[in-house]
């Protein structure tokens, strides 16, 4: 997430980062109260859940394996076959669709 320059800055000096310096630095995504946390949280992962399942899948594999040390042709494969899967997925076209009548998709996770 940080790259090497960063990473290395970090463990080399042993710095304490604080507060909206961590946003800035890319460690913190969203910076919010201890009381703003949960609806944040909740509210994140709602509008996570309100996408296409089969979408979300295949992009959860394809960058978890992209954070393999190598990419190798089985990888590339598999990152192709999945691209592949949600361009005939029913949710590719009923978000479509969704988006051209401006109403909330419904996904199905096929």
């Amino acid at each position: 997430m940080l790259g090497s320059a960063r990473t290395r800055e970090l463990f080399f000096t042993g710095r304490s980062y604080h507060g909206a310096e961590l946003s800035r630095l890319g460690i913190v995504e969203h910076w919010v109260s201890a009381d703003q946390l949960a609806p944040t949280a909740f509210a994140l992962a709602e509008e996570i859940g309100r996408n296409a399942p089969l979408a979300l899948r295949g992009i959860k594999r394809i960058l978890n394996r992209l954070e393999d040390p190598v990419l190798t042709p089985e990888l590339k494969a598999e990152a192709d076959r999945l691209v592949a899967e949600a361009f005939r997925s029913a949710d590719l076209k009923e978000g479509q669709a969704a988006f051209l009548e401006k109403r909330p998709p419904r996904f199905s996770g096929t």
